[in-house]
């Protein structure tokens, strides 16, 4: 038989035969039911414990390093959206299996899973947002781009130093004219968020004029970073109910802010400092433009907040209800 009479013959028989072959497929190995001698868990030693044992510690104390999600609100005094914070609860399977897996002498970290709110954002009434959750041991760096070309590098400089990531809220018409240079801030890592189009008057434009308004600058400023924007602020913070339900229908949350450097008026670096650092606390979004003495005072300011224990995150990270003092996994539970 020729040889391609046996690959035809070959093929055949296995068409044959695979309405009746059942493949077995190797199953993953089942932990064991005891944990091997030296294991630790956190603290708590439970080498040579029973697989019962060692759950029934796990829902002993389960409760106890439970932290509940905490929902998004409307804030009383600005009448603006605070985001909400996923809660944490203990695993018992997972760290139970990893335990029962443990090599001899092995420490094993307890495993923690995440509780989102029951709702988010969306689920509130429009309004914008001022501050993100005051639980939330971080502030946020808003840097509104119309103008001040020269001046950007050196923010982004200030910015490498301190290993620290702003939102940048690009208006689109300045993000068509200075591609190249959008695209930059985008390609050192920071989040591109959008200012509008165009400085235009938006307590005069009607929905049309405002849908507008936010599309060209989706539009331009993903041709010139690769990024269609999410956050949304106006010129000179003007909000309305037109302005969040268009934004909102267009897939934008709008942000404001809780601290203001008013750099535009161009203060002093000292008085822009203070301004900031009386006002910026845990879940604090603070305001600035690229003006000439912008980068030291953004310098000052990062220090200081790094000396208060506050990291710097973007807004999108600032606003998650991803929490910063729970981790996913920890050597022992606590509150």
């Amino acid at each position: 038989m020729s040889r391609s009479l046996q690959v035809i013959a070959a093929a055949a028989l296995l068409a044959a035969m695979a309405g009746s072959v059942v493949l077995l497929w190797p199953r993953p190995p089942r932990p064991p039911h005891r944990v091997a001698a030296g294991v630790y868990l956190g603290e708590q030693a439970v080498g040579g414990w029973s697989m019962e044992q060692v759950r029934a510690h796990l829902e002993r104390i389960a409760p106890e390093s439970r932290v509940a999600p905490v929902e998004p609100r409307v804030d009383p005094a600005t009448q603006g959206l605070i985001p909400g914070l996923d809660g944490v609860e203990l695993d018992v399977q997972a760290t139970l299996e990893r335990v029962l897996r443990a090599p001899p002498n092995a420490s094993v970290a307890y495993v923690f899973r995440e509780i989102p709110p029951s709702k988010t954002l969306a689920d509130l009434p429009l309004a914008p947002i001022y501050q993100g959750n005051p639980a939330k041991r971080a502030v946020a760096v808003e840097i509104n781009v119309a103008w001040g070309n020269e001046w950007i590098p050196g923010l982004l400089d200030v910015l490498d130093r301190h290993h620290a990531k702003a939102t940048w809220f690009l208006m689109g018409d300045w993000a068509k004219a200075n591609a190249s240079l959008a695209r930059q801030i985008a390609q050192r890592g920071h989040e591109i968020a959008s200012h509008g189009y165009s400085a235009v008057d938006w307590e005069r434009l009607d929905r049309k004029g405002i849908l507008e308004q936010i599309t060209m600058a989706d539009q331009a400023i993903q041709a010139a970073t690769g990024v269609r924007p999410f956050w949304f602020s106006t010129h000179k913070g003007v909000v309305n109910d037109e302005i969040l339900k268009a934004a909102r229908e267009l897939g934008h949350e709008t942000v404001m802010w809780t601290a203001d450097t008013v750099d535009w008026m161009n203060p002093t670096v000292d008085w822009m400092v203070g301004r900031v650092l009386e006002k910026a606390g845990p879940g604090a979004l603070i305001l600035m433009h690229p003006t000439e003495r912008t980068p030291d005072a953004l310098d000052r300011i990062l220090s200081a907040l790094e000396a208060r224990g506050l990291k710097v995150l973007t807004v999108g990270d600032l606003l998650s209800t991803r929490r910063l003092d729970v981790p996913a996994e920890q050597t022992a539970p606590s509150r």
